[in-house]
């Protein structure tokens, strides 16, 4: 197993980090504290060919890797996790659709996705657990009428259509611009304030067969086959959110001065940093041996779940840590830390808690042995 990137993903995370750096970076401070989503700098992220990335060729994208699709979502999330929401939930909603939808599906999708600036969301909690979401579908002939509430759609202001699971255990492609419908207004969100993430109503969509995705009362195997690739993005993204913190931090202790001498030669800073830089790593790893187990198709539950885990929680520990290494000034709103820590937050409270994570990798642990 290589963990050298090759020629072609170096350019890759070449161009996403100049993307973060130069579009998402210096609009994060102001976007944080508007809550707005910038649909230039969406644009911009799609123009460079950064969104829907694992699309295939067949349907126009570039049909890249779980392992390109990581280094990717790490770069932009280090710039901002709240503008790079919209990619996310992109790369998310499409996940089913590769997994189990059907040809026709696909190419009517998949392809406006790479035709224009075209957005989806991911209504689904990765485990189908969320109390919140509370969506039943009923049958009439080959319709099926849907009705109930979606807490948190990212990209729910915007998105085209939201994949969506209903009491019976379907996946189906919600349309936005079906009857019925409803959109409300964004809630105040604690971090990735950038994110457009709306509350869903449903008042008696009528939706087609042909709107599943998989088979009827199949969800659960479908969210089974695309909760590692999951997994492995959101973990990258964490990771770009504590490897931004880390750089403030080491820039910060750099330039601090107490007692005659910058606070980094402080044996305490020093460890501190060096927990954070070596958490970085150890997460990066544990997400691209999942990435690289799902590119050799052998997707490891256990695998994905491990570096979710670690990597959502070592985001947390990392930014907080920034937080303290700031003191006073971390707490302010003028200096970056502070919000990485807002944003590291939502990552244990959304697709996948803290909770839920332990817990299936408790049963995996525990699942009885197959030899």
């Amino acid at each position: 197993m290589d963990f050298i990137l090759n020629e072609e993903q170096e350019e890759y995370q070449k161009l996403a980090r100049e993307v973060a750096h130069k579009q998402l970076a210096p609009k994060a401070h102001d976007l944080d504290k508007s809550g707005e989503t910038p649909q230039d700098v969406l644009r911009g992220i799609w123009e460079t060919g950064l969104f829907n990335v694992q699309v295939p060729d067949a349907f126009g994208g570039l049909g890249l890797s779980c392992l390109d699709a990581a280094v990717i979502a790490e770069e932009l999330a280090s710039g901002c996790s709240g503008i790079a929401s919209s990619a996310e939930s992109n790369a998310l909603a499409i996940l089913p659709l590769l997994q189990a939808g059907d040809e026709a599906q696909k190419a009517k999708f998949l392809k406006p996705l790479m035709d224009d600036l075209v957005l989806a969301g991911y209504a689904v909690d990765l485990y189908g657990e969320a109390p919140t979401n509370k969506v039943s579908a009923k049958r009439d002939g080959d319709t099926f009428v849907l009705s109930g509430e979606i807490a948190l759609v990212t990209n729910g202001g915007a998105a085209a259509w939201f994949v969506v699971l209903s009491d019976t255990n379907t996946l189906f492609i919600v349309e936005r611009q079906a009857d019925g419908v409803n959109v409300l207004e964004k809630p105040y969100l604690l971090g990735r304030r950038a994110a457009d993430v709306r509350k869903v109503q449903l008042d008696r969509v009528k939706l087609k067969v042909t709107n599943i995705i998989g088979t009827e009362g199949g969800g659960d195997a479908v969210l089974a086959q695309v909760r590692p690739t999951a997994h492995v993005l959101l973990s990258a993204a964490c990771i770009g959110i504590a490897r931004s913190a880390l750089e403030h931090a080491v820039r910060y202790a750099k330039e601090r001065h107490t007692f005659g001498q910058p606070i980094a030669n402080h044996q305490g800073v020093q460890f501190m940093l060096a927990d954070i830089a070596k958490d970085v790593e150890a997460a990066r790893l544990l997400a691209w041996q999942a990435a690289a187990l799902i590119d050799e198709g052998v997707p490891d539950a256990y695998s994905a779940a491990v570096s979710r885990s670690f990597s959502q929680n070592m985001a947390m520990r990392a930014a907080t840590d920034a937080v303290q290494i700031f003191g006073g000034y971390g707490y302010s709103k003028e200096y970056p830390v502070e919000k990485l820590m807002r944003d590291a937050k939502m990552y244990q409270l959304v697709d996948g808690t803290a909770s839920e994570l332990h817990v299936a990798i408790g049963r995996e642990l525990l699942a009885p042995s197959s030899t």
